[in-house]
């Protein structure tokens, strides 16, 4: 007996096929069996049973070969009774044995059909038979669009993405890492009817796809998602965010879904909406905004303020469709916070009026800004550094020689600051304005008239904390101003040389100061003086009997008070009598 060849000669390494064997004088009462053995590794060898179907067929089927070994071309051979039957021709017979997949699991769960984000990084196990898995050969699984089926599209149009290579972990399994597909196309579906994407594994063997033996294999949807926003804390009256994610479309304007819009939101507060400009309305009418890549896009916020008080705010991306874009949170480990999904919003001022007081009466000043706290407790502070300032570590180590002004220097930022204050208990009268008080009268009797920063403080938590100030360069500066408010004596002899004593507020101690006495066209002036303090100045009378030209009798005279030959504001008119 003898056989010649085999049919077909090329299988699935699955096994299970039906393998017929030509020959001659085959025994119908004898059993004979197939050998299948790899030519390159002779220990590599399988047999399977077999029946006869006359004395010139017999069947057999191939071996599952793929469950064990890598698939590769193997050596048929026929035996009966353990023997080989000779083959009839010379050389060897051979059987091509294919490589194939069946079956994709996520996380262990067998699956058709799975949505995930474009950013990638999944993992998709795939179960197949004779994988090469000594080290020869890589995979990737290729992922492309189904437009060429839903609708019909040339193939051209099919955006396709593969995964990395990767070596098999076995005969009958690898895994392959969804690609980043976000990072370089908009989600899948955005220009086509189906939004599934089909995936099928290749091998690098010249770039050869495996046949799937699977009832269904896997369709992927590439969905976008948004994972970050920066900054993460603006002004309340308003900024710009930029949105971080994955699988944007480019070309939203032509996309079933539209373009894109953010929504501003927070407990209690009145909902905004933003895109490439504030939105007047939740449709953003022609300012959506277009992403600048597939992985980057930009949202206006707009003056939150106007509206609702400060705080978080979660920010939500939306489609013009009013679709909702995922939003995949970056905590690590995932925790469910939605903390990279909030704007911190921090209240702000941005002017007040007036722009100077006089030092003589407490001031009122009106500031303005946004996002108060309608609710809150407010005060508002002047403060000013001095070029002498002391190095300080407490407000203890802060003091002045005037035991009255000591509470009035305290230490900032390892500095001894002067600092005042009046009410300490301030509600605002609206969200974009505080009205509050400075004692400048506390300010004028302990020191010198000048610029000094406007602060203003919200207590929180028991403590005093700055508001910030977003107004334009110098908008927080105050011109605290001297001025004067009595003369004592208001009467003396016309030969002077008496004491006069200006009271007032914000003197400079460091400048020299005069006292003008005028009757009609005429004026005298005293010597000039330094201050006594902040608060206090003394002049000699000048004579006015012999200095005036008048005769010598004395007179009524207006008194004002004369800094480099300025004039120091007083409220109200002083006058001198000198008697006769």
């Amino acid at each position: 007996e003898v056989w010649y060849s085999i049919s077909p000669t090329e299988s699935s390494s699955v096994g299970g096929s039906p393998l017929t064997v030509f020959g001659a004088g085959f025994d119908v009462l004898s059993d004979y069996s197939c050998l299948f053995s790899s030519s390159d590794s002779p220990l590599l060898e399988m047999e399977t049973g077999s029946h006869l179907v006359s004395t010139t067929l017999v069947q057999c089927f191939v071996p599952a070969w793929g469950q064990s070994y890598s698939a590769r071309e193997v050596v048929f051979g026929l035996r009966r009774a353990g023997v080989l039957v000779t083959r009839a021709t010379l050389g060897v017979q051979t059987l091509k044995l294919t490589e194939s997949w069946a079956t994709a699991s996520v996380y262990s769960v067998e699956t058709t059909q799975l949505t995930a984000s474009a950013d990638g990084g999944v993992g998709i196990t795939i179960h197949g038979n004779g994988f090469e898995f000594g080290g020869a050969l890589q995979y990737h699984c290729r992922f492309t669009e189904e437009c060429c089926q839903e609708p019909p599209c040339p193939s051209s149009d099919c955006t396709s993405l593969q995964s990395p290579s990767t070596y098999p972990e076995s005969s009958t399994r690898l895994v392959c890492t969804l690609p980043s597909w976000g990072s370089f196309f908009p989600y899948s579906g955005s220009r086509t009817a189906s939004s599934f994407t089909t995936m099928s594994v290749i091998s690098t063997d010249f770039n050869r796809e495996l046949d799937h033996q699977g009832s269904a294999g896997l369709r992927v949807e590439f969905e976008e998602r948004w994972l970050s926003l920066f900054p993460s804390d603006l002004p309340i009256t308003g900024g710009t965010i930029t949105v971080f994610g994955n699988g944007f479309d480019t070309g939203c304007s032509v996309s079933s879904r539209g373009c894109y819009l953010c929504s501003f939101e927070a407990s209690g507060a009145i909902k905004m909406y933003g895109a490439k400009s504030a939105c007047a309305d939740r449709t953003c009418n022609g300012v959506l905004s277009i992403p600048t890549s597939t992985r980057e896009l930009s949202c206006t916020f707009p003056n939150w303020g106007v509206a609702n008080s400060a705080g978080r705010v979660l920010v939500t991306l939306l489609h013009s469709s009013r679709r909702e874009v995922p939003h995949v949170s970056q905590a690590f480990p995932p925790t469910g916070s939605i903390s990279d999904q909030q704007l911190l919003t921090e209240q702000s001022w941005i002017s007040l009026k007036p722009s100077s007081a006089y030092l003589t009466s407490s001031a009122s000043f009106t500031v303005t800004g946004a996002g108060f706290d309608i609710e809150g407790i407010y005060s508002c502070f002047v403060q000013y550094v001095p070029s002498s300032a002391a190095v300080c570590s407490a407000d203890a180590e802060c003091s002045s020689s005037i035991a009255a002004c000591s509470p009035a220097i305290v230490c900032l930022q390892s500095q001894c600051v002067q600092e005042i204050s009046y009410d300490s208990s301030v509600n605002p009268v609206a969200l974009s304005e505080i009205v509050c008080s400075i004692n400048t009268t506390w300010w004028g009797s302990c020191f010198s008239s000048t610029s000094v920063t406007f602060v203003i403080k919200e207590l929180v938590g028991g403590n005093w904390l700055p508001v910030s100030f977003s107004g334009e360069s110098g908008g927080d500066s105050v011109d605290l101003l001297e001025s004067w408010t009595d003369s004592n004596p208001s009467d003396g002899n016309k030969f002077g040389f008496e004491i006069l004593v200006i009271t007032g507020a914000g003197f400079d101690v460091t400048a020299r100061y005069t006292c003008r006495f005028s009757y009609q066209s005429t004026s005298l002036d005293s010597e000039s003086v330094l201050p006594s303090d902040a608060a206090s100045i003394s002049c000699i009378t000048p004579n006015w009997a012999s200095r005036s030209g008048l005769g010598g009798t004395g007179a009524v005279t207006t008194v004002t008070l004369i800094k480099a030959e300025e004039e120091v504001f007083s409220p109200t008119v002083h006058t001198y009598e000198y008697l006769d």
